[in-house]
């Protein structure tokens, strides 16, 4: 009798604590559905910036990403272990023909949901929207009174991305503002991560404030190694295209290496780890700087590759036009 009712007991127990348990999952749910971010006020390409961003402003090392489109879900992860406690979490995004649709999940099953609060306070913030109370759009997130209905896209630098570095030349008005684009970053403008391909991507952007007109080619920006005298100069994009592709494929033969068989020749394009090879292979030319003839009040933009390294200085020259005088700007890191 005393094993019956023994055995009795521990099932009793096993149902409370089964019981428990799928209460405390239904309430973590609940809970976590209340956190989850339903808005038509924002496009695909500012909701991956915009959680991004925010895992990055929690203090977050993001983990894993991968860039979500239009019918295509993608997500960004993230870890942070310091003298705060450990955190980790997922964040789900989904571009459907409604609008985007932005759900967050911490790991482990207690949490206070720090990292949900987290990320709808740092893309609502970022989008400028407010949760609607009324109306068909009830529950929902919608522009604040006067905001834009869709946030601007490029315009803020990612948080991940070193800061814009500035050289203005005040006596002539030219404006040469560059920025670094490291890690996760890259997936964002490139759809691969090209910091992972030993790419390292500057963004420039030169403004002519005068009446003067000036000659650029891109080949005049050039880098300097932190603590040394060495230089680096851009590659072409078919020289970035080809570093790429030479990482693809050891990323994908490292991926098959444990294997059975012959996997076959690799495709240097064949998605990867690295993200959508094919369309980084297509936007890097895109959108690298060409050599321009800036005329007065223009402004020129656009990316130049470098290998990665640390570099602490940046030195871009100019050629007035109509004297043929050469022009250096300093941009320190």
């Amino acid at each position: 009798m005393r094993r019956v009712c023994g055995g009795a007991a521990f099932l009793a127990r096993s149902v409370v604590l089964m019981v428990a348990t799928v209460l405390a999952v239904s309430c973590t749910s609940s809970v976590t559905k209340s956190y989850q971010i339903d808005t038509a006020a924002m496009d695909c390409d500012a909701a991956n910036r915009h959680v991004y961003d925010s895992l990055v402003s929690m203090g977050l090392r993001v983990t894993g990403f991968k860039v979500a489109r239009p019918g295509v879900p993608g997500y960004v992860e993230g870890e942070r272990e310091d003298s705060r406690g450990g955190m980790s979490g997922r964040v789900t995004i989904r571009c459907e023909p409604d609008g985007v649709h932005i759900e967050s999940r911490q790991d482990g099953i207690a949490n206070e949901q720090e990292f949900e609060r987290g990320v709808l306070l740092g893309v609502t913030g970022r989008a400028d929207l407010v949760r609607a109370r009324e109306g068909e759009d009830a529950g929902k997130f919608v522009p604040r009174s006067g905001a834009h209905e869709t946030a601007p896209v490029g315009s803020n630098s990612s948080a991940h991305a070193s800061a814009p570095r500035e050289a203005t030349d005040r006596a002539t008005g030219v404006s040469v503002v560059l920025e670094r684009l490291t890690g996760f970053t890259t997936v964002l403008d490139f759809e691969a991560d090209l910091s992972a391909a030993g790419i390292l991507p500057v963004k420039v952007t030169i403004t002519n404030g005068t009446g003067r007109a000036y000659a650029f080619d891109p080949r005049d920006v050039v880098l300097r190694q932190s603590g040394s005298r060495r230089r680096a100069y851009p590659m072409t994009s078919d020289e970035a295209v080809a570093l790429l592709h030479d990482a693809n494929r050891r990323t994908i033969t490292e991926g098959n290496a444990q294997l059975d068989g012959d996997v076959g020749p690799v495709s240097p394009t064949a998605s990867s780890d690295l993200g959508d090879v094919r369309a980084a292979s297509r936007i890097i030319p895109e959108r690298t700087l060409r050599s321009v003839r800036l005329a007065p009040g223009r402004s020129t933009s656009g990316f130049l590759y470098y290998p990665s390294g640390s570099y602490d200085r940046a030195r871009v020259t100019m050629i007035d036009v109509a004297t043929g005088e050469t022009e250096g700007f300093i941009v320190e890191f």
